[in-house]
């Protein structure tokens, strides 16, 4: 049986599958208005995803307006499995690579849920910013793409 995000479970093994299914990676809240010198957090989800072995993200900003803080992973995938969760920081040029998948075999989520939590302190200057994303691969349990949506985030710093 299949579980979601919030628990994994076996996926039976589809022989040939080369099936894309569809889903959403998103930014959360999508629209933010943090004070300058004041942190906020914001979420890497997805939804409406099947069959979610692992992913790799790229996502960018404007580090003028930003700094971000940590990454921490968040239970999608990890709840109840052991994951490799691996992220690279650049904060000069702005960019944030997270991956992740789960460790095993026959074992993959769907549904919804949160994939990691960003922590970003507004700098002193106002200013806004998109949190876009500049690069998406995820696969399924047999390495096959999985074709997601991205919907990127816009910060106004007041």
């Amino acid at each position: 049986t299949l579980s979601g995000c919030t628990g994994l479970g076996l996926t039976p093994s589809l022989p040939n599958s080369t099936t894309l299914q569809n889903g959403v990676f998103y930014l959360e809240p999508a629209n933010c208005n943090p004070t300058p010198g004041k942190d906020f957090e914001m979420e890497l989800k997805v939804s409406s995803i099947e069959d979610l072995k692992g992913y790799s993200v790229v996502l960018s900003y404007d580090p003028a307006v930003l700094k971000l803080v940590e990454i921490a992973e968040g239970p999608c995938l990890s709840e109840g499995n052991e994951t490799f969760f691996w992220k690279k920081i650049d904060l000069a040029k702005g960019t944030i690579q997270i991956d992740c998948a789960i460790l095993g075999t026959e074992i993959s989520a769907y549904g919804e849920g949160s994939l990691a939590t960003l922590y970003f302190t507004a700098l002193l200057t106002k200013g806004d910013t998109g949190v876009n994303f500049a690069q998406t691969q995820i696969r399924d349990i047999h390495n096959q793409p999985i074709l997601a949506t991205q919907e990127s985030a816009r910060i106004r710093c007041k």
